[in-house]
């Protein structure tokens, strides 16, 4: 139906009604007559009370006067209501949502209250004219016609009675009001808070549009309170999503998407750019999480601070799933899989320290009473944690075995310092610097205590310690490779290695050995130095005798 046939219908059912009120009227005249003559009847016939007893029911005829009198004030009362809702109609289809939002706001909320003002008194005028209808076909105090006045202003009252549920169908006044509210609502999150980039780090500054925010805010009470929350949280998915898209543009987010070669993981320069990746990873989660999500949950909340926590946590999560946060734990994942091996370590150090660092955020963003909306997120991040963790114990506890397996292997043919030797302190001293030492304990602290075992602080240098120890009789094996005939080059083999150890007095790796250590190294190389020393003199004499 139209507005003009709307309104002619709503016209046409006031004059109807205002007769039907009239009719009524009329009854109740009738009624106060006939109730004079029948108490008249009533007294003179007195004397024969047991013959003529069933007539006292004519005496309901009062009751009867009294249910029109009572009907026809919220007959009335719809009728006014109807001429108020009828005017609110027109001004709310001709104000425009964009405008002065609070006025048209307060617009819509004086129809709905019309609409119900009419719903209630026609409601109550049904119930009295209901009464007396029934009455007047039982008794036969009333003509058919006005029988049949009454009954037509019953189907009236009962049309009016459903104002408010058609004015919400499709096409009704209502419906029409909520959908210019709901184009506003999207309108103001598209308009009023711009996109972040990588500078704005903490995304507070679009959170202060406090006007904006309370315009929101209302429009989400009107809908809610009308049973269009659903699609007004749709909406705020879909726009916030593709402002949280825009915000991660600028990074490029492509490299997350590409594979990590397994098979060039020993290469340097293959390592070198996995590295590079997960520390670009590292910061670009941090500005996902830290600016665009931390930005986003703040305004989720605020814009949903009047409905259930879950509503704002639910949309949020929506959000945040649509702007790809999942990519950034599959990238993580990724650099989980494969070959373990000494980069792959430092790797997974890497990739827990960015999701430690970030356990905060995860924690108000994705879980306490979120908790039940984030099942997927909160699955996803325990994974990658358990991945990281178990993965980091599984290297470092491997290393010892991994330097034993090198043993087998011929030594260098000019006695110099295998490159094995110089790999394991580098990279010993690497896993002790304050990058990765920190970080190292509390993998192993968590992964202990899933075992419900504890961390004690010896642990670390033991196993740093058998590593070692594998390396020092690798050297051994190695120098008896040389083989009886080539004893100097041997000697010069390990005064080489025994003075590379010597010489990480002063680095972490040697303050952890301790001093002891050190100095039983330098002792070892200058004994083997003169040995090679003194073979090395011994030759020369040799040679200048066979040449004289």
């Amino acid at each position: 139906m139209d507005s003009s046939n709307s309104i002619q219908t709503l016209a046409a059912a006031r004059d109807v009604l205002r007769s039907g009120i009239e009719n009524s009227r009329s009854i109740g005249i009738e009624l106060e007559r006939a109730s004079s003559r029948l108490g008249e009847m009533a007294r003179r016939l007195s004397i024969r009370p047991p013959r003529i007893s069933p007539s006292w029911r004519c005496y309901s005829a009062l009751a009867v006067e009294d249910r029109v009198s009572c009907g026809i004030q919220p007959a009335a009362a719809a009728l006014k209501a109807l001429k108020t809702v009828r005017g609110l109609e027109v001004r709310v289809a001709s104000a425009s949502g964009s405008g002065d939002l609070t006025a048209y706001l307060s617009l819509v909320k004086s129809l709905e209250q019309a609409l119900k003002f009419l719903e209630n008194n026609s409601r109550l005028a049904i119930q009295w004219l209901q009464g007396v209808a029934e009455f007047l076909e039982e008794n036969g105090l009333a003509s058919d016609r006005l029988v049949s006045n009454v009954k037509r202003s019953l189907i009236i009252l009962r049309w009016l009675e459903r104002a408010g549920e058609r004015s919400h169908l499709n096409g009704g006044a209502m419906d029409a009001a909520f959908v210019k509210m709901e184009d506003e609502f999207e309108r103001l999150l598209e308009a009023k808070f711009a996109p972040l980039g990588p500078e704005s780090s903490d995304g507070y500054e679009n959170i202060h549009n406090e006007a904006a925010i309370m315009l929101l805010q209302a429009l989400v009470e009107r809908l809610s309170s009308n049973r269009r929350l659903e699609k007004c949280l749709n909406t705020y998915a879909a726009v916030r999503s593709r402002k949280a898209i825009s915000s991660l543009q600028p990074l490029d987010l492509n490299y997350l998407n590409e594979p990590l070669e397994e098979e060039e993981e020993d290469d340097d320069n293959n390592q070198t750019s996995v590295e590079a990746r997960i520390r670009r990873w590292s910061e670009d989660l941090k500005f996902a999480v830290k600016g665009v999500l931390r930005h986003e949950h703040k305004l989720c909340v605020r814009v949903f601070e009047g409905q259930p926590t879950a509503v704002a946590t639910g949309c949020f999560v929506e959000v945040a799933n649509r702007s790809g946060i999942s990519q950034f734990i599959r990238f993580g994942r990724k650099v989980t899989e494969g070959r373990k091996s000494p980069g792959k370590l430092l790797s997974l150090l890497e990739v827990f320290s960015a999701l430690d660092d970030l356990r905060p955020e995860f924690t108000v963003l994705f879980g306490g009473v979120a908790g039940a909306t984030c099942e997927k997120i909160q699955a996803q991040t325990r994974e990658l944690v358990k991945r990281v963790v178990e993965g980091s114990w599984d290297i470092f506890w491997e290393l010892s075995y991994q330097v034993e397996l090198r043993r087998s292997s011929p030594p260098p043919s000019d006695g110099s310092i295998p490159r094995l030797v110089s790999f394991v302190t580098d990279y010993c001293n690497l896993l002790l610097e304050e990058t990765y030492r920190p970080t190292l304990i509390k993998t192993m602290e968590i992964y202990l205590s899933w075992k419900r075992e504890s961390y004690h602080p010896e642990l670390l240098a033991n196993q740093i310690y058998s590593i070692l120890k594998e390396v020092e009789l690798n050297l051994d094996v190695w120098a008896k490779g040389y083989g009886p005939d080539n004893r100097p080059l041997s000697w010069l083999f390990m005064m080489n290695n025994h003075g590379h150890f010597g010489s990480l007095r002063g680095s972490k790796l040697g303050d952890m050995m301790g001093e002891s250590w050190v100095a039983a190294h330098e002792q070892y190389r200058d004994y083997y130095g003169a040995l090679y020393a003194n073979d090395t003199r011994y030759h020369a004499r040799s040679i200048a005798l066979i040449m004289d």
